[in-house]
């Protein structure tokens, strides 16, 4: 056993209700952080969930909407969760789809770190995007949406049902 202080020590017994205090404090804390994280997976598993329907059912992402139009005065993340749970390639390809023009692998690392994809360099962006497919590059390196005849819209008129 290690010797420590006179157990009458008034200065010892302080640091021991302090610490003890503050271990019950630091396991609350540590409930309250757990319960946040399962908190944090449900929300983003549910955001996930509702983003994506939205994309398939109108072909564009939420984000690149005016809110105001749909009665959202904004959203409150500022967007920081707009691709949450998506690959480099395929949040690429939604910000070029959504693109005026042509775009530099910088202009697309910026977008996609301001909506919550980290992606460490221009390589990794070049690398996704050719994965992905439907993007082509221009003669100045720049890269811009290029769907494929398939993925154009088909007119029910098209369907040849008898």
């Amino acid at each position: 056993m290690i010797d420590g202080p006179d157990a009458q020590d008034s200065q010892a017994r302080a640091f021991i209700v302090a610490l003890y205090n503050e271990d019950a404090a630091l396991a609350e804390a540590h409930r309250q952080l757990d319960a946040a994280r399962v908190a944090y997976q449900l929300a983003s598993r549910k955001f996930k969930a509702i983003r994506d329907m939205f994309i398939e059912y109108y072909g564009v992402n939420p984000f690149s909407l005016v809110p105001e139009t749909y009665g959202a005065s904004h959203f409150v993340s500022e967007g920081r969760f707009r691709f949450l749970g998506m690959n480099p390639g395929q949040a690429a390809v939604q910000i070029l789809m959504e693109a005026s023009e042509p775009l530099t692998a910088d202009a697309i690392i910026k977008r996609l770190r301001n909506g919550g994809l980290y992606v460490p360099d221009a390589r990794t962006v070049s690398t996704a995007l050719i994965r992905q497919g439907n993007v082509a590059q221009t003669a100045d390196g720049r890269y811009q949406y290029a769907p494929d005849e398939e993925d154009e819209e088909v007119v029910e008129e098209d369907i040849p049902f008898e």
